[in-house]
């Protein structure tokens, strides 16, 4: 009889993909084995994304729908040509949101100290004049404590900003260092016979 030459079939899985970049609008780029498929999903298994045709070059790109934010966990698998899948890849999505801006600023007399409320774990950092703190972190109560030198002055403004690991900075918060102790009231106060003016005696500012 003739000879029969079949080839062995393809049983071999390919490797992983891997994630190159993606972005807050959910663009995402990265390789994988070349004519292979990738389907991108999310915790619950909805499909966000896929590739039917990975390029010769094995790198490809594709945009998410919705785009995952803040951790979102993703899986990504890719499938050969052969029908076998790889190992799926887990992938977590880039924090891209900004937190909130600080809160419940107040400041020490001897303005040397400025506290406040922000996101857990997020990086605190005041700006006046010339001068920056030290960054600080904000406590799992959600306070912060800021130490300032040389202290603020009264009535300098300071731009409060937070910072979280994504890293996202918050839109900064202008404080007011207060005036203390505030100006003494006028005395002596004398209203005119037309009822227009006062007049008295204040203290010099």
């Amino acid at each position: 009889s003739t000879p029969v030459t079949q080839a062995a079939p393809d049983l071999t899985p390919p490797a992983s993909p891997q994630i190159t970049s993606l972005d807050a609008a959910g663009a995402l780029v990265g390789t994988a084995e070349a004519g292979s498929k990738v389907v991108i999903t999310n915790a619950a298994g909805t499909v966000l994304g896929q590739v039917d045709v990975v390029p010769a070059s094995g790198t490809f790109t594709l945009t998410l729908n919705p785009a995952p934010h803040n951790g979102e966990p993703l899986e990504i698998v890719a499938t050969d040509v052969a029908g076998n899948p790889s190992a799926v890849l887990d992938f977590n999505a880039p924090d891209n949101t900004p937190p909130a801006q600080v809160t419940s600023l107040a400041i020490s007399p001897d303005g040397a100290t400025l506290t406040g409320k922000g996101e857990v774990g997020a990086t605190v950092v005041v700006t006046y004049g010339a001068n920056a703190s030290t960054p600080v972190t904000v406590d799992a109560n959600g306070n912060f404590t800021v130490a300032l030198n040389p202290a603020a002055a009264q009535g300098q403004a300071l731009a409060v900003v937070q910072t979280d690991a994504g890293p996202n900075a918050s839109d900064p918060v202008t404080f007011n260092v207060p005036l203390d102790p505030p100006p003494a009231a006028p005395v002596n106060p004398v209203l005119a016979a037309d009822g227009l003016q006062i007049s008295g005696t204040a203290g010099a500012d």
